[in-house]
């Protein structure tokens, strides 16, 4: 089995990871250490990098380009791109967690130190390795993945649009403690799910508690209205709706959801808007508000679903307030990231890497996710692949993604670069 990195690059990786872990920096925020640390570490060791603007430069990513110089070839060759993603949940760290006091808003819970540490040693060996390969290997920092519209697809759209770049494949690591170090997993087809956000407002009018005939309240329909957004998230309408509301249960029935196929959840409810300064007004008890709110997030696989449940989203508020025509609504829907689908030859091509290398019981099919993944983006402009990296303790209870309880296993780094250069070099080979 060959070996392409050194103790040295290890501990490069783990150097990175480690501050990375102790400077944590929010989405879109990543100017503020991250951004500065990976490029001072570029400059030292001579990399031309490109900094690619996010957001009407709110923030910016990080493009490294490498041209193979493999004697031999004369054709372009094959140009594949790497992510690794640099933010920080808005997340406050445990006590004992080893993060410096003034980043302490902020907690690396879903392992992108790991991501960006590994993403850097490898295009480290790709630059110091020209001469091994043929083809092109763009390797992209990028910020802000955990904050839609996030900053894939800024990048993306100006490294292919403004640079000029094309890509045959496009590939990224996600670390998961439910997956024990060393071991892999993929899946052909979708993997990650589109993820948007709702709104609803409810307009009545406002008054005096102590008479509300003379104020329209709106509470009772925005909660009237969330009961049958709940029942239709998790199984369809109950039959009693066809009783009361025989025209809107009509129409549920015709959209024909199946709650299997999507995830769907109401997050948020409140009435009045909150006050900043005195955050207990809208706690108030002899008031009416004149309106209430409640949101959720929709995320799904097909895009078919995703369109049907942004109708039902916008329709149904107001085809319930056809009943109560002293009331006003207001819906928003916030489009977030669109599901991500993986191409099966880089799949196969993945689990045979993995096969060669550690043996099959390494590499299994990773299981359908509701979660969202702004490298979905990718699709529009290459195959893509999204590779699920254990980081699991043989020893230790299993922690979650997305909590200040997260832990990651650093045995798994050299696994991971080991495993995705020699991907990349049989990507480029084809």
């Amino acid at each position: 089995m060959i070996s392409y990195i050194s103790p040295s690059d290890i501990a490069l990786a783990e150097y990175i990871s480690h501050e990375m872990y102790r400077h944590p920096c929010k989405s879109f925020d990543e100017k503020k250490w991250t951004l500065p640390f990976l490029e001072g570490l570029l400059e030292e060791r001579g990399i031309p990098f490109t900094r690619i603007p996010v957001e009407n430069g709110r923030t910016y990513g990080l493009r490294v380009q490498i041209v193979g110089e493999k004697e031999g070839k004369d054709k372009p060759g094959v140009s594949v791109l790497f992510r690794g993603d640099m933010d920080a949940l808005p997340i406050r760290p445990r006590e004992d967690v080893d993060v410096d006091e003034e980043f302490r808003n902020a907690f690396h819970g879903c392992g992108h130190h790991i991501h960006t540490a590994q993403a850097f040693v490898i295009m480290l060996w790709f630059h110091q390795n020209r001469d091994k390969f043929h083809g092109t290997v763009t390797v992209m920092f990028q910020p802000a993945e955990e904050l839609p519209p996030g900053g894939c697809k800024d990048m993306m759209a100006y490294m292919v649009n403004d640079l000029g770049d094309r890509y045959d494949a496009a590939v990224m690591y996600h670390v998961y403690p439910d997956l024990p170090a060393g071991k892999f997993a993929v899946r052909k087809g979708p993997i990650t799910a589109s993820f948007d956000t709702f709104r609803v407002r409810v307009i009545g009018k406002s008054g005096h508690s102590g008479h509300p005939d003379k104020a329209r309240n709106p509470l009772p329909i925005s909660a009237e209205l969330q009961l049958m957004f709940h029942q239709i998230f998790n199984g369809g309408l109950r039959p009693y709706w066809k009783d009361i509301y025989p025209d809107l249960y009509t129409w549920v029935e015709s959209l024909g959801l199946t709650a299997s196929k999507f995830c769907a959840v109401i997050t948020k409810s409140l009435c009045g808007e909150v006050d900043v300064e005195n955050p207990d007004h809208h706690t108030a008890v002899n008031v009416i508000s004149d309106h209430a709110i409640f949101n959720g997030s929709i995320r799904c696989h097909d895009p078919a679903v995703r369109d049907v449940l942004h109708m039902l989203v916008r329709e149904l508020p107001s085809k319930f307030l056809t009943h109560y025509p002293s009331y006003q609504v207001r819906v928003t829907i916030e489009e977030g990231y669109p599901a991500s689908y993986c191409d099966e030859h880089l799949v196969d091509l993945f689990s045979t890497v993995v096969t060669d290398r550690y043996g099959g019981e390494m590499c299994e099919e990773a299981p359908l996710s509701n979660g969202g993944e702004d490298f979905a983006y990718a699709k529009l402009y290459s195959r893509m692949l999204i590779v699920r990296q254990g980081v699991g303790f043989p020893d230790r209870p299993i922690t979650s993604l997305h909590s200040r309880n997260a832990e990651f296993n650093e045995i798994a780094i050299p696994f991971g670069m080991e495993t995705m250069i020699e991907f990349l070099l049989r990507v480029l080979d084809q």
